[in-house]
């Protein structure tokens, strides 16, 4: 089941700098960001130069392109959910140099849902919850361990099991 949050995201640091947009989650896992705007300004890289006839150059190197549509962290608020979208970088962009609405197309390696890490914040938990549809039919189908979905009756060595499956992690020598 495809994942879409509408919302708005900012840059870490930078909350005052909002941008509408929504996040799509595919099932094989891709993840992308489609803003309406932009993070970063396209020439916020760019160097300028103004000539004594009023004439301004603006010159982009692909270096400033790169760095300009490269986001380490993501912030955003969906609904009542935060997230925290890690390396991130512009897969594509529109911009009119006339003005009008900029769009901008973010591809997404990391999603936090639930939380909202700082910018010098190691991204990291203690737990995790893994939840894939119809697991406990596969798991049946594959070598009989679940009585029910969700209830192990037998581990692989043979040992019986009382415990309920994806309830948490398991007590330290348990």
């Amino acid at each position: 089941m495809a994942v879409e949050a509408k919302g708005e995201w900012w840059l870490v640091g930078q909350p005052e700098n909002k941008v509408s947009g929504t996040l799509r989650i595919e099932d094989s896992g891709r993840s992308e960001l489609a803003l309406i705007g932009t993070l970063h300004d396209l020439f916020s890289g760019a160097t300028r130069t103004t000539a004594s006839g009023g004439t301004t150059t603006v010159a982009l190197t692909r270096e400033a392109l790169e760095q300009s549509g490269t986001y380490p962290r993501i912030c955003g608020l969906s609904g009542s959910y935060s997230y925290t979208l890690e390396d991130c970088f512009r897969t594509d962009s529109s911009q009119s140099l006339g003005g009008g609405l900029a769009t901008e197309l973010i591809h997404v390696s990391r999603v936090f849902k639930g939380v909202w890490f700082e910018e010098s914040e190691m991204a990291e938990a203690i737990a995790m919850v893994f939840a894939p549809a119809h697991l406990s039919y596969w798991v049946a189908r594959e070598g009989g361990l679940f009585k029910s979905p969700l209830q192990v009756v037998q581990a692989d060595d043979g040992a019986e099991c009382g415990g309920e499956l994806l309830q948490g992690w398991p007590e330290a020598g348990g």
